[in-house]
């Protein structure tokens, strides 16, 4: 090392050791970004995409890559960046946490004076509070995905739960009317439903295996949101601290 490695996976909860150790990117799979895909393909078989264009800033974003330089990067506010506590696993996490502030500061490094240190002779570039707030931008997602307990598959499936239930008016539902709502695998809905029922998101409040199912209630709808603005507060907060 060090390496740079980028790997995919549909399966998170297999390598969540190593998840633990990466920085994760999730894909949007929002409606509004499905349609923006549908309409790509659609444009593209018609003929309407410009492909030569698309071609040439591919491979400019290429050559400015090419263009960076081997640069130490000295972040002086290190010292003062405190990670959320809700973070699982801190000790990797925060080492993350800098080291992405470190790489925004060296993509800029054309931007920014070139010192060396009086010790070492060797030559470096410093962090700046607008490249921690960058950085605190985009990795607020990450830190969220970092700090929740469930997978995002099922977290993205309780969260449109709460957004069903909310639009049905109902207090509680069964297994059958979230097929009947999302359409989804079976197997797929029992793994959900039995995580969140084991992690406490969901509780069983009547039915029966044997008959109509179980009957299932939501223990919190506020508790991401909750969970979210924690994330950003303690980022702002760090931030102003520095300022």
């Amino acid at each position: 090392g060090p390496i740079s490695l980028a790997g995919t996976t549909t399966r998170e909860k297999l390598y969540e050791d190593n998840a633990n150790r990466s920085l994760l990117i999730y894909l949007d799979n929002s409606d509004a970004h499905k349609e923006q895909i549908m309409n790509y393909q659609r444009s593209l078989s018609a003929g309407t995409i410009n492909t030569t264009q698309e071609a040439a800033i591919k491979l400019f974003l290429k050559d400015l890559q090419s263009m960076l330089q081997p640069i130490a990067v000295k972040n002086p506010y290190a010292q003062q960046l405190v990670i959320p506590e809700t973070v699982f696993k801190p000790l990797r996490t925060n080492a993350h946490y800098l080291n992405f502030i470190e790489v925004v500061t060296f993509y800029k490094q054309y931007q920014r004076e070139v010192k060396t240190d009086p010790t070492t002779g060797v030559a470096y570039i410093e962090t700046t509070l607008a490249d921690i707030q960058e950085a605190n931008e985009l990795l607020k997602e990450v830190l969220l995905a970092k700090s929740d307990e469930l997978t995002k598959t099922c977290r993205d499936f309780l969260e449109s739960l709460k957004v069903q239930v909310i639009k049905e008016n109902i207090p509680t539902f069964f297994r059958s009317q979230v097929r009947a709502w999302f359409r989804i695998n079976p197997h797929n809905l029992r793994y959900y439903l039995s995580q969140l029922v084991q992690y406490g998101y969901l509780q069983i409040v009547g039915g029966s295996k044997h008959k109509q199912g179980y009957e299932y209630e939501i223990t919190s709808r506020d508790e991401y949101i909750k969970l979210n603005t924690s994330i950003s507060n303690a980022l702002d907060n760090a931030f102003h601290k520095l300022v």
